[in-house]
């Protein structure tokens, strides 16, 4: 048995749940085809011998601080059930390009949030290689993390990168400092 749910919906979902579960629905079809929940309303919901699913194919969004989505790609329990994530940190999310690539498997990123990816020495030829995949994952800044064990000098990228991620749309933000640049920046 399903129960169709609104966003207006949500604050009911999570005090009645129980009760629709012990009614013998077990199914939420979101009216629209798409809720944005937190991640406490979502565990709420879902968790437990009360907790209730989502129709298949219904885009359920998680938001939360940059904590509560690293515990969400933490936890594959979430897989299948969750669609996207919203970082609702100002600062945004930071992931390795390892974490990054093993979340885009599983889930969107919900645009209009900042998404740092950091590549390392040996992440340089992926960024080059897939940057405009990594952009369409969600990825709105590079973060350098080299090493000068690998380069003249840490945090380093090629001028032909820079111009191309900086004309890409794309941020560059240095794993030490944490300042960003945009724009373009060419030879004089």
């Amino acid at each position: 048995v399903s129960v169709i749910a609104g966003q207006g919906d949500v604050s009911t979902l999570v005090t009645e749940h129980a009760a629709l579960k012990a009614a013998g629905v077990d199914v939420i079809k979101t009216a629209s085809g798409a809720l944005t929940l937190t991640k406490a309303n979502f565990d709420s919901i879902t968790s437990g011998a009360t907790g209730l699913g989502f129709s298949a194919g219904d885009q359920i969004t998680v938001s939360g601080s940059a904590a509560n989505i690293a515990s969400i790609l933490a936890d594959s329990s979430y897989v299948g059930k969750v669609s996207a994530l919203l970082c609702t940190d100002s600062a945004g999310l930071s992931l390795s390009l390892s974490d990054f690539n093993s979340a885009r498997l599983n889930y969107s990123f919900a645009s209009g949030q900042s998404l740092a990816v950091s590549f390392s020495d040996n992440d340089l030829l992926s960024l080059r290689n897939n940057l405009a995949v990594y952009k369409a994952a969600g990825m709105t800044t590079v973060t350098v993390a080299t090493t000068a064990g690998t380069n003249a000098y840490a945090n380093e990228l090629a001028l032909d990168d820079v111009n191309t991620i900086l004309a890409s749309g794309l941020k560059i933000a240095s794993a030490a400092s944490g300042s960003e640049t945009q724009g373009e920046y060419k030879r004089s």
